[in-house]
C-alpha cells in the first residue's frame, strides 16, 4: 500500500461493491468492511445476490470514502479487483443466518484510474 494513502484506508468503515449479474448488468451493494495493508474484507450471507455473483464472476469494483468533519476534507478510494470467499461460515446475529468472509486485494496505486488490482485516490475540500 502506498504510505501516503494509509490513513484513508484506516478511516473507511463502509464500501459499495459492484458485482456482475448473470445477465451482465451491474449489482451494487453497501457493506461494512475492514482494510489491511493488502486487502479489503467483509462478511456476507452466502445466498446474497452479490455473494452469488462473486461465486460466478469474481470481478468487483469497490468504492469507499471518508469525510473528515474537522477539516471538511472528503477522501475516496476506487478499487478494481477480484473477490473471493475465505474462511468458514459463522452465524451472524445481524443477518440471522450464516455469513462467510470475502476478501479482495487492494493492489497497487495508480495515479489516473483503477484497473485490475489497482486503486486510485481522490481528495477534495468539501464545498460549503
Amino acid at each position: 500500500m502506498n504510505p501516503d494513502f494509509k490513513t484513508i484506508f484506516q478511516n473507511i468503515r463502509s464500501i459499495t461493491i459492484a458485482t456482475v449479474n448473470e445477465d451482465g448488468s451491474p449489482w451494487v451493494t453497501p457493506l461494512l468492511c475492514e482494510f489491511t495493508e493488502t486487502t479489503c474484507s467483509w462478511r456476507s450471507p452466502e445466498d446474497a445476490i452479490h455473494s452469488q455473483n462473486i461465486a460466478r464472476d469474481p470481478r468487483v469494483a469497490i468504492s469507499g470514502w471518508y469525510e473528515d468533519q474537522e477539516t471538511q476534507v472528503f477522501e475516496a478510494v476506487y478499487i478494481a479487483t477480484s473477490a473471493r470467499m475465505v474462511g468458514d461460515a459463522v452465524y451472524s446475529e445481524k443477518y440471522g443466518k450464516d455469513t462467510v468472509q470475502y476478501e479482495a486485494p487492494i493492489g497497487a496505486f495508480d495515479t489516473k484510474h483503477s484497473t485490475e488490482n489497482r486503486y486510485y485516490f481522490r481528495s477534495q475540500e468539501k464545498a460549503v
